[in-house]
């Protein structure tokens, strides 16, 4: 794979850059071989997804409209907010958490679809960027499978876009898109056929082209053995497949797979009934991990014992013994403790990998290699079908025609021809490369100095401390302008000033002196902004508190002091990836990992960050008194299933803790404190106090009547 210079360029750029790529290629040319190597080798948080539930599948992945809970139809702006049910936290932690996307069989998606995508990834992320920020990876060949797009639709669609197809896409078209095109075919080896097929896959047909396919044509070619029809109609190969079937001799056997927990019968690799005789020529529709079988080997059966099927394939010296083997579907997760995106198994379906072979549709054998196929392809109803047929053979020699192939037949969407021929010849070089990997590099490193997410989330706070002053018991405007001058005079206003320093970063014509200086600069600055956010800053915001009784005020201001609180965590964790000197690929995954972990448990289970930090007001004299009594309110709150206020607000207990009450008179002098309240709650916070002047030898003040007011303890 790695001789491969196309398939090393887009490794490069996948791995190196974040530019979106869209690789395509002719049948046979390796791209679900490099998806494999992306999914082992590529260290980026990734999600694969595929247009079908079989693709899903293939490329063990989920389903588009599964990872993005995308309403089936038409979806036009807006639908995936108003359509769609809500996003669940696990499921909102993991688009947040992911780097790259990767999209197979890229041709099938439509062009509404992926504006789907785009406009759930963008809300998700908060953020305006494309597809909210996320590189993609598209593969797939649009010389195959297009679309599919119903009667209904394709008024509406073609009204919304300019062609169904992905590249129409309105977000795909505000990035630079990178197309890298595989030439290099490894289903193939005879030159001639490989220029017939490239003659078929373009539509650059002629009477000789037309006349070479047709000398292969055999109007009443049965199915030779080892040889399987390829049909554009599902009724059509499984008539085949019934007939075949029934002509032969000798007891039927039926075997029913076993499904277990969510796995939805549009994603069953084969039947969920399957039924066989000796002598039956099936296919395998999986790979096998010992290499006994792959998907689209041919054989026949030799004999069934109970679960046990024996299979015998040309070529082979012995049989293949087959038993009933387990697909998963899986949904992406992301693993709080590992800090990265697991596949988490949510159903089993378990069946023989084998299904009759006598014909499947064309559809079906996308992907698959055959040595011998027979193609009846004249009601090929979509573009790419004759291609995609033709091209599932390894020789000329191999395919049998049962229908001519006319022009009727090789159907080419001229808009696709377009398409790649432009991008034909605009596709990235090594230079290109280059340019692109220092653009990422400057990129990651603008993000990193910029500190946006910090100056965002400081401002934020400290607007949402004005706006709702009045409501607060502690945690005042006044209380966080220290640590918000902190932030501005020596985390932004120092990182923006270093930004004109790195606009040479990685440029090429930078002498060794100048590399060497501005490393130099770039590992002292990183010194300085680690050392600042790890010592000073993270335990300013983590000792930062608040104090309300209003639920909403604390809904609000919580909301904004844990996103400020995640910001300088990200930020300490990012700098300090600068000691070893700078990696974009690592300080990606370390700012991606601190924004995992920040949100790991506490936000898993539904608790707030701000939770693990007290909130003690700090106009309270007696702050322990004051925890006490917080910690006993809340306990009784949850042993009653009540809300804390209603046993006591925050005002009535920074009163208890300033003025010592030590009598039910004393008590019921306070403010909100009536005779209901002394009744259910007076004793126990009597004690409480008592407890606490003993254990310090206290003396109380002298209560008057009146004290402990609205007046008095609202600010």
């Amino acid at each position: 794979m790695s001789t491969n210079p196309q398939l090393e360029l887009a490794y490069q750029y996948v791995s190196q850059t974040k530019r979106h790529i869209y690789l395509t290629g002719k049948a046979g040319t390796g791209k679900t071989t490099f998806l494999h190597r992306v999914k082992a080798e590529v260290t980026k948080h990734m999600a694969v997804v595929a247009p079908t539930g079989v693709a899903a599948i293939n490329a063990k992945g989920q389903t588009i409209h599964s990872l993005f809970q995308l309403p089936f139809g038409l979806l036009r702006p807006g639908d995936t907010r108003s359509k769609s049910r809500k996003f669940s936290k696990k499921k909102v932690r993991l688009l947040n958490s992911l780097d790259l996307l990767v999209i197979d069989e890229v041709s099938m998606v439509r062009a509404d679809v992926l504006d789907g995508i785009d406009e759930v990834l963008r809300h998700i992320r908060r953020t305006d960027e494309p597809f909210g920020g996320i590189q993609l990876l598209m593969i797939g060949d649009l010389h195959q499978l297009p679309p599919v797009v119903g009667d209904d639709e394709r008024r509406d669609l073609l009204r919304m876009y300019d062609t169904s197809y992905f590249f129409g896409s309105r977000a795909l078209k505000e990035v630079n898109l990178a197309t890298i095109e595989l030439t290099h075919i490894y289903r193939q080896s005879d030159e001639q056929f490989i220029n017939l097929l490239n003659r078929v896959r373009n539509d650059n047909m002629d009477d000789e082209v037309f006349a070479t396919l047709n000398e292969r044509y055999r109007p009443d070619a049965d199915s030779a053995s080892g040889a399987i029809t390829l049909t554009s109609h599902n009724n059509a190969a499984n008539r085949i497949n019934t007939s075949k079937l029934r002509q032969l001799d000798g007891i039927q056997s039926d075997f029913r797979a076993k499904v277990i927990g969510k796995f939805p019968e549009s994603m069953y690799p084969n039947s969920i009934n399957l039924s066989f005789k000796v002598g039956a020529q099936v296919m395998f529709n999986r790979n096998d991990s010992d290499k006994a079988y792959y998907n689209g080997k041919i054989g026949a059966i030799t004999a069934i014992k109970d679960q046990l099927i024996t299979v015998r394939c040309p070529g082979d010296d012995g049989v293949i013994c087959v038993n009933p083997i387990t697909w998963e579907n899986i949904s992406y997760e992301m693993n709080t403790l590992t800090k990265k995106v697991s596949d988490n198994v949510i159903g089993k379906y378990t069946q023989h990998p084998l299904r009759l072979a006598w014909a499947i549709t064309i559809h079906k054998s996308q992907g698959l290699t055959f040595k011998k196929v027979i193609i009846d392809a004249a009601d090929a109803f979509a573009h790419g079908q004759v291609y995609v047929a033709l091209s599932r053979c390894k020789t000329l020699e191999g395919i049998i025609l049962r229908s001519r192939i006319g022009e009727q037949s090789v159907k080419t969407d001229r808009v696709i021809s377009n398409y790649s021929e432009d991008n034909a010849n605009n596709q990235p070089t090594k230079a290109d490369l280059a340019a692109d990997k220092r653009a990422f590099q400057r990129d990651c490193l603008r993000e990193l100095f910029g500190c946006r997410e910090l100056h965002d989330a400081s401002a934020a706070l400290r607007r949402a401390l004005f706006e709702h002053e009045n409501g607060l018991q502690s945690g005042f405007p006044s209380e966080y302008a220290p640590i918000s001058k902190s932030i501005a005079e020596k985390a932004i206003n120092p990182g923006q000033q270093f930004l004109p320093q790195l606009n040479a970063w990685g440029h090429p014509d930078l002498t060794p002196e100048q590399k060497t200086t501005l490393t130099n600069r770039l590992a002292a600055a990183g010194k300085y902004f680690s050392g600042l956010f790890q010592d000073e800053l993270l335990p300013a915001v983590k000792e930062f508190s608040f104090l309300t009784d209003n639920q909403r005020i604390k809904e609000t201001v919580r909301e904004k002091l844990d996103d400020l609180r995640q910001a300088v965590f990200v930020a300490s964790k990012s700098f300090s990836t600068l000691t070893d000197g700078f990696d974009a690929a690592v300080y990606k995954r370390a700012r991606t990992s601190a924004k995992i972990e920040f949100s790991g448990p506490e936000k898993a289970s539904g608790k707030s960050a701000s939770k693990i930090f007290a909130t003690t007001p700090s106009n309270v004299p007696h702050p322990n008194l004051y925890k006490t009594l917080a910690a006993w309110r809340l306990e009784a709150a949850e042993e009653r299933e009540i809300p804390a206020y209603t046993i006591a607000h925050n005002s009535t207990l920074i009163t208890i803790a300033t003025l010592l009450p030590q009598s039910r008179k004393e008590l019921l002098r306070i403010n909100k404190v009536g005779p209901k309240t002394w009744d259910n709650y007076g004793k126990d916070l009597i004690r409480i106090v008592g407890d606490y002047i003993r254990k310090n030898n206290i003396t109380p003040p002298l209560l008057t009547t009146g004290l402990g007011s609205n007046a008095d303890f609202h600010h």
